[in-house]
């Protein structure tokens, strides 16, 4: 088997675990692709044989970073921490009827719209829109008694993503999944937007 082949099985080898490398891969597939055809060596093995490498470099949703609930905080940035920590507020605010955690974690113009889903009616509400000062009069309301949220209640933030100016996240609570635009002010993380839906009828 000539270096050319060799080349091949070589780079099968390599371990492929973060998108950057797999990109690095598919380049040198392509350059030993066009590297067949000048040396009048291809065949339908070979292009099987590149195509399916090029398959299983091509980087999943799952290689890209997604922050949870569950890391530990040696694995996430400073940024990454005040985002996931302005979601859970957002959630401790409201299980335990305290304004304090919405105050320092929500935006004043904050705009948040819903989707109840009516099990009677079988069918979602209109949308359900709250600002800030709805927000702030329904936390002091809504688990007062705490017979909503208790300390074994679900209360679940995902990060998707943390750029140096916005990020996005999901909540999961009681009512259903909040998924939220936060933006960086004064070096401070605040949740912006707020869209929401109860949980699907068939979860």
């Amino acid at each position: 088997m000539d270096t050319f082949y060799v080349s091949i099985f070589k780079s099968k080898e390599q371990a492929l675990t973060t998108p950057k490398q797999k990109m690095v891969m598919q380049q040198h597939l392509f350059t030993l692709l066009n590297k067949s055809f000048d040396m009048q060596k291809f065949s339908p093995i070979l292009y099987l044989l590149c195509l399916s490498m090029l398959w299983a470099c091509s980087p999943t949703d799952a290689q890209y970073p997604v922050l949870s609930a569950s890391l530990s905080g040696d694995t996430m940035t400073e940024d990454e921490k005040a985002v996931h920590g302005a979601a859970m507020d957002y959630l401790d605010g409201l299980y335990k009827a305290d304004t304090t955690f919405i105050e320092r974690s929500i935006h004043p113009e904050l705009r948040k719209r819903g989707y109840w889903f009516n099990k009677k009616n079988e069918s979602y509400s209109g949308a359900s829109d709250m600002t800030y000062e709805q927000l702030i009069k329904l936390t002091k309301r809504w688990n007062k008694d705490g017979s909503r949220a208790n300390e074994n209640s679900v209360k679940e933030v995902t990060v998707f993503e943390v750029l140096d100016k916005t990020a996005t996240a999901k909540v999961t609570a009681v009512w259903g999944v909040d998924y939220m635009h936060l933006v960086k002010l004064d070096g401070e993380w605040k949740v912006m937007n707020i869209l929401w839906q109860s949980p699907p009828p068939n979860s």
